[in-house]
């Protein structure tokens, strides 16, 4: 299945009517649309890269450093990169917006929809909600950057519904 197919096929079992528009000069396919996380809007663009075999994704998340947090923004992303396994959080250094970016290399496989999909859910879960409470303390708060950690750090190991009780 081409990659262009493969991305037509996961849009159609996202239900979304996006479309996907295809540039000639660099054999490159692109969907841009908007996204709701945690009912938040973000900006989502996914493409495919035939030649190379890519299949790319970058999301923009509504939040934006203002520049006197920029450098305590920049090393909470760091933070998070170092735990994150899949994909990337960046911050634009003109604006101040982050950016989860991805890339996978599919040569040698299959394109099949479940690829975007993971690529999809990746990107979601980056702007997760204590994640993005963490993002929105700096961006919003005057609160040290340590501080914000160590409440991220509690939000994520606070125990949930879903947390069986000890035995």
């Amino acid at each position: 299945m081409s990659l262009k197919d493969a991305f037509q096929a996961a849009l159609d079992e996202w239900e979304w009517d996006d479309e996907i528009e295809h540039d000639d000069d660099d054999d490159t396919d692109i969907m841009r649309t908007s996204i709701g996380i945690d009912g938040k809007a973000y900006s989502f663009i996914m493409w495919t890269d035939e030649d190379r075999q890519w299949i790319q994704v970058s999301v923009k998340s509504p939040l934006s450093i203002p520049e006197a947090r920029r450098g305590d923004g920049a090393l909470l992303l760091n933070f998070f990169n170092s735990g994150m396994t899949i994909g990337k959080l960046t911050m634009g250094m003109d604006d101040g917006f982050i950016y989860y970016s991805n890339c996978l290399d599919i040569e040698g496989t299959e394109a099949v929809p479940t690829l975007f999909s993971n690529m999809r859910g990746a990107a979601e879960r980056a702007f997760n909600e204590a994640r993005f409470n963490a993002m929105a303390a700096v961006a919003y708060t005057k609160q040290k950057l340590t501080t914000v950690i160590e409440e991220f750090e509690a939000a994520i190991n606070a125990p949930t519904d879903d947390t069986p009780d000890e035995l």
